[in-house]
């Protein structure tokens, strides 16, 4: 698997294949696609705007800003609007880029805090992204299976029976009805 494309192709096998439409213990035999269609006609999902969910897996602190309006903050100084000086704010930040800090006063947000000094580009309590070890081989591909299941699915559908073309005779499918 070398591109997204072919994971998600993947993934979307595992779901036809070996998930939505297995009967589950938890779901009293029923299935997982059944139980998403009848919760969509009770309870339509809700959409909100992408930057409104990521604004709410954002961390936050508080700070108190000097007369400057600057706030130092994680090992960097960053320069708050002036209105901020010697108040104390909410920043709120993506603990894995701490390039862009939001500000916030008494439930008011306020321009991006500017950069003046960036010693770290992460919060420290995030560990730095390491690649795991690759995992033994053991020459089975549960995906891949999956992926040959479905098209063989796929391929099944359109290769269904077209009664328009097909004999009464079983004995001989391919012979022509007799025309009167």
């Amino acid at each position: 698997m070398q591109t997204l494309q072919e994971l998600n192709a993947l993934l979307e096998a595992w779901l036809a294949v070996g998930y939505q439409d297995a009967p589950q213990k938890s779901l009293a035999g029923a299935t997982p696609r059944q139980v998403w269609m009848a919760s969509r006609q009770e309870h339509p999902p809700r959409t909100q705007p992408v930057e409104t969910l990521r604004r709410i897996f954002l961390w936050q602190e508080t700070r108190k800003a000097d007369k400057t309006g600057v706030i130092q903050w994680a090992g960097n100084r960053y320069e708050v609007d002036a209105r901020l000086a010697r108040k104390t704010l909410t920043v709120r930040y993506d603990p894995y880029d701490l390039t862009v800090i939001h500000c916030e006063y008494q439930g008011q947000r306020y321009p991006d805090a500017t950069p003046l000094v960036l010693h770290h580009h992460r919060h420290r309590e995030v560990p730095n992204p390491e690649s795991p070890p690759p995992a033994p081989a053991t020459g089975l591909n549960y995906l891949t299976l999956a992926q040959e299941q479905q098209a063989a699915r796929v391929q099944a559908q359109h290769d269904r029976i077209r009664y328009a073309t097909q004999s009464l005779n079983p004995a001989n499918p391919q012979e022509e009805l007799p025309h009167a």
